[in-house]
């Protein structure tokens, strides 16, 4: 189950290359941004990014933590109408899911975001 969630993370597909990182920036780890709800770096802020209340939860999960985790699965879920649910839950092919992802990552990750900046409200 982690893998699966990890693949739907975008920053966990990719690793930028360029001038400042020919080897990659570790999936937006190499891309620090000044702390925004703890996050120190790019892939941070992505690990973050579906939570309205960012504060990092205590394992094991308390009765409330699962609760309030229910609850915002329930308000993704409502974003989506019942076709493009019953179509995504009938694909199992992981490459589709990192396609996915990669496909996130060069419309949005690395855009609207400078390094060292804090994320603005849009990003």
């Amino acid at each position: 189950m982690h893998y699966v969630g990890d693949m739907h993370q975008p920053l966990h597909v990719v690793a930028r290359v360029n001038e400042k990182y020919p080897a990659g920036d570790k999936g937006g780890n190499g891309f620090g941004v000044k702390t925004h709800y703890g996050a120190k770096n790019l892939h941070s802020v992505w690990d973050k990014v579906i939570y309205h209340d960012p504060k990092n939860m205590k394992t094991p999960l308390s009765g409330t933590d699962w609760t309030k985790l229910g609850t915002e699965a329930k308000r993704i879920v409502g974003l989506f109408d019942d076709a493009d649910l019953e179509m995504h839950a009938k694909e199992l092919d992981s490459q589709v899911w990192a396609d996915e992802s990669y496909a996130i990552v060069k419309k949005w990750a690395y855009t609207d975001i400078k390094e060292g900046d804090m994320p603005s409200a849009e990003y």
